[in-house]
């Protein structure tokens, strides 16, 4: 089996995220199939030990040149498992993770000819791949729709969040940390995701400047790509700080010392940051929008995404309530322990094996 390895060129969001966990546990797992990651020059290497990593094609290539010419020649004659939302046009033996339907639920968030193109590869690679992977109920439903796919041909493979177990941040890193922004733990909002007009950061950022002057300061994590995603244009304030994309610990450290993550998508295909404060004990104010019900379950407090008062009453509550943090905290622990990569994992590779591959 061939791996495509695109992912480990791309800027880390979320879908790296996932691809990236998949790999690394079906390296722990795949004990008699032989398997190769085939990756662009320069990318990240990660380390494997049964997994095969190799780099194919000249350098500089833009990644879906990269995707669409050199990967097929290299992965000729394997089954190919795609993890990053896209995949080869013409290969017909391949396997491709699509996290949503947004390209055609709410193409106004994404550039024009982004959504051209992937309305076009994925109704093509549906066609012609063994099993259509993605993440949610939710996800399947739409997809199946908008694909006109059977359901037997899609199978959902839920993310999880584990891979913030165990970590170890002291009260001096943490106060550290904060103190460059002049926070304190428990005394900041959090928001976390891509500067995409479907994480409805703007309504937030509205939400927040319409509470009172003592409000609590809002920590903006994420990066933005102005070649995939609609601007958005959102104001920053005086207690709005802007972190941009930063590394594992320091999130961690954002999600641990946070009175709560507000996360009030207006679409959302999983929701992986949710998942991830939960296992932090970080409380999650989230909207009821797509899979979000799906992947929170009890552990949120919910809000319509389009009400504005809604999420500033929500950020409100929260703040002052003790109570109501404590409780958020803990279901949120719990909730997250339902969600593992190994488990993501052993459904992927059931559906291998019904593709002929032997793990």
């Amino acid at each position: 089996m061939a791996i495509n390895g695109k992912f480990a060129a791309q800027r880390f969001t979320g879908v790296q995220r996932v691809a990236e966990q998949l790999v690394r546990e079906l390296d722990i797992i795949a004990e008699a199939a032989e398997i190769t990651i085939f990756l662009p020059p320069g990318s990240r290497h990660l380390g494997l030990s049964r997994i095969h990593e190799k780099e194919v094609g000249p350098k500089g290539l833009p990644l879906h040149i990269w995707e669409q010419l050199i990967l097929p020649q290299a992965a000729k004659g394997h089954l190919l498992l795609n993890l990053s939302g896209s995949a080869p046009a013409f290969f017909n033996r391949q396997i491709c993770l699509m996290h949503d339907a947004a390209v055609f639920d709410t193409p106004s968030a994404y550039k024009l000819a982004f959504v051209f193109w992937y309305r076009w590869l994925y109704r093509r690679i549906s066609r012609h791949s063994d099993f259509v992977l993605t993440v949610s109920e939710f996800s399947r439903i739409r997809l199946m729709s908008v694909l006109n796919l059977k359901p037997e041909k899609l199978l959902v493979m839920p993310n999880a969040a584990d891979h913030f177990d165990n970590r170890s941040i002291t009260a001096k890193e943490l106060e550290e940390y904060l103190n460059k922004y002049a926070l304190s733990p428990g005394k900041y909002i959090l928001a976390v995701g891509s500067k995409n007009p479907n994480k409805n950061l703007n309504g937030l950022m509205q939400a927040h400047a319409s509470l009172p002057t003592d409000r609590l300061p809002l920590v903006v994590v994420g990066g933005s790509n102005p070649t995939v995603f609609a601007p958005i244009g959102p104001k920053i304030t005086s207690d709005v700080i802007d972190v941009g994309s930063i590394n594992d610990k320091t999130l961690c450290m954002l999600y641990q010392g946070a009175r709560a993550l507000v996360f009030p998508s207006l679409y959302e295909g999983f929701g992986l940051p949710p998942l991830e404060a939960m296992v932090m004990g970080c409380p999650v104010i989230a909207s009821d929008a797509g899979a979000l019900p799906e992947t929170c379950g009890d552990a949120a407090l919910y809000v319509k995404p389009k009400d504005v008062d809604g999420i500033a009453e929500a950020i409100r509550r929260v703040s002052v309530d003790d109570l109501l943090f404590a409780q958020l905290s803990s279901a949120g622990r719990n909730r997250a322990t339902l969600f593992r990569w190994s488990n993501t994992a052993e459904r992927l590779a059931t559906a291998l094996s019904q593709s002929g591959l032997r793990m």
